[in-house]
């Protein structure tokens, strides 16, 4: 099992083999996907576990979005992604609130949730297809992007004249945008 706290300065992530076991913790930079499946490898051996062991992972929904769900899952992870208000708290006990403990929390309800609880742990959400998510994203991107993506004498969207057939679409731009980001460069059509 894993379980993972995304940071913007780095990613933590806690594996143990059973519920109430201490926990393995490790430090990875923020959306290093190779770092991530090294330390998921690592855990297996550190634990005792074949190379070919199913993984259990979760992590709370955030701004990183589902392209980690996504990516898990294709390299044969069953991935949750949980909503963080859901995750139950004990109200009358005073609680610490750190990245590390969270991660520790996340693991024990994560076994509980495989071992089929009684009384449900937390609400899994429901990852959007890679269509649905880019069109949610395109209202939630403001003009920062456009102002980065188009030269200014291009205009975009100013007036029908200047948004020429050539330039790419909101869907478009988006797609390329995140093969950028994930090192697989598009440019972009004029």
């Amino acid at each position: 099992m894993m379980s993972m706290e995304l940071g913007e300065s780095g990613w933590l992530l806690g594996f143990a083999s059973a519920y109430g076991q201490k926990p393995l913790r490790r430090k990875i930079a923020t959306r290093d996907w190779k770092a991530l499946l090294a330390q998921i490898a690592w855990a297996k051996r550190e634990l005792g576990m074949a190379g070919d062991a199913p993984v259990a992972s979760c992590y709370e929904a955030g701004r990183d979005g589902f392209w980690l769900h996504r990516f898990l899952t294709a390299h044969g992870v069953e991935n949750l992604v949980v909503d963080s208000a859901s995750i139950e708290v004990n109200r009358r006990k005073r609680r610490a609130k750190s990245d590390r403990i969270d991660l520790v929390a996340l693991l024990d309800l994560l076994a509980r949730h495989r071992a089929g609880s009684s009384k449900p742990v937390w609400s899994v959400v429901r990852v959007p297809s890679q269509g649905d998510e880019d069109r949610r994203h395109l209202g939630r991107s403001g003009g920062s992007w456009r102002q980065a993506c188009f030269p200014k004498a291009h205009c975009f969207g100013a007036t029908r004249d200047c948004a020429s057939s050539s330039a790419p679409t909101h869907v478009e731009f988006l797609v390329r945008a995140a093969r950028n980001a994930a090192g697989g460069a598009t440019p972009l059509a004029r």
